[in-house]
């Protein structure tokens, strides 16, 4: 009962430590750091204890591992998890008919043999870097722990327009009954790869992006003509904007000027049609808040501030971020994706009862003879003989 000791010892140390910097007069943050890091510590030890428990039932039931034979004992290894970094011992072996060497307790914990990140600090890391860089949250996973920062490439190691928009159909096709719809807007800003959607989504209707068009109109003509060319696009024929960009008096404009209102002309043209779908469908002017989005789900981690993004990178963070943004955890999701490759640990069921047992007799021998129980009588030991009472009542 190795563990009820080691676990014990941390946990007393935490408490004399705790009632230490109150006495002291330490400040709250200091006490809160130092609470994380017995508390890490801590949960290292039961994390070894479970791996080490799942080698020893390993080794001591032959039946566990038919064809698999001792090789040699005590092999150290280190890996990083939520606790900080985590060693343990385990056994390895020899299988009879393959020849395959193998540490089985790795296996059936299912750590690779290179692999130094734990699946659930991974789902930690991708969680936080979705809100900070990839360096910040390498090192947001060390605070507080014992070999626990992590460099941002191994953070970060944790798209095709059609291939956006299949997605996207999978999705209507997966949440919706597709035999009611009518039609399917596709709002946005114009540009290539958002009108490719039309090719691939059924009963699809490209509608423009009314906030883009106004940013062209303002650019070119500031707010003097904006209201008439606004009454021509709600009422006109393309034939009529275009006469009314040919009445203009463009002699005594900039160059640079001149280029914005050609610039203007051409973007409406090239998505007129987006731009008299609201003429049609009297529906679509519900609006979207796809510039709302980019702004608080997009632009706030890629590109608010000077920053470089590789295509895989960009990708992978819009679809976090948009995960969040949903609702959804990206700790939750990141274990699920990777579930088929974790097991659950097992061990005798008998055997553990009789730890249990001896787990009782353990723990009082334990308590009786906790130098802090002995001595004087203070409200630091007051305190400890309450929780071992609590302790000995729940087992």
């Amino acid at each position: 009962m190795d563990i009820v000791l080691r676990v014990w010892e941390g946990f007393e140390e935490l408490l004399v430590g705790l009632f230490e910097a109150v006495e002291k007069g330490q400040s709250f943050t200091e006490i809160e750091l130092f609470v994380r890091e017995k508390l890490n510590l801590i949960g290292a030890i039961c994390l070894t204890w479970v791996v080490e428990k799942q080698d020893k039932h390993l080794r001591e039931d032959v039946k566990a591992r038919p064809d698999w034979v001792v090789v040699r004992k005590g092999d150290t290894k280190k890996v990083l998890t939520t606790f900080g970094e985590v060693e343990y011992k385990r056994t390895y072996y020899r299988n009879k008919k393959t020849g395959e060497y193998a540490h089985l307790a790795d296996d059936a914990v299912r750590l690779a043999a290179h692999q130094r990140v734990s699946v659930g600090l991974k789902a930690v890391l991708v969680e936080q870097a979705a809100e900070v860089s990839y360096r910040k949250s390498g090192e947001w996973a060390g605070r507080g722990a014992k070999g626990g920062v992590l460099s941002a490439s191994t953070v970060m190691s944790s798209e095709d327009a059609e291939e956006l928009w299949l997605s996207v159909r999978d999705y209507i096709d997966e949440r919706y009954d597709t035999s009611c719809l009518k039609r399917v807007f596709i709002c946005g800003d114009g540009a290539a790869w958002v009108k490719k959607g039309l090719e691939v989504i059924p009963k699809s209707v490209f509608v423009l992006d009314l906030f883009h068009l106004d940013r062209y109109i303002v650019s070119a003509f500031g707010r003097d003509l904006r209201s008439q060319l606004w009454e021509l696009l709600h009422n006109g024929s393309i034939n009529d904007v275009q006469a009314w960009f040919k009445g203009i008096d463009v002699r005594w404009m900039s160059e640079s000027q001149k280029q914005l209102v050609e610039a203007c002309w051409r973007y409406i043209s090239q998505n007129w049609y987006g731009i008299t779908a609201y003429r049609l469908y009297p529906e679509a002017r519900l609006g979207v808040s796809a510039e709302a989005h980019v702004s608080h789900v997009l632009s706030a981690r890629l590109s608010s501030r000077p920053m470089a993004w590789s295509k895989k990178g960009a990708d992978q963070m819009a679809r976090l971020r948009a995960m969040q943004a949903n609702g959804e955890s990206l700790r939750q999701a990141y274990i699920e994706k990777f579930g088929a490759r974790v097991r659950r640990v097992t061990a005798s069921i008998p055997k553990l009862n009789e730890e249990r047992e001896q787990l009782k007799r353990v723990v009082g021998e334990v308590f009786d003879n906790l130098p802090a129980l002995r001595g004087s009588v203070t409200q630091l030991t007051r305190t400890l003989k309450a929780i071992s009472r609590s302790v000995f009542e729940q087992l």
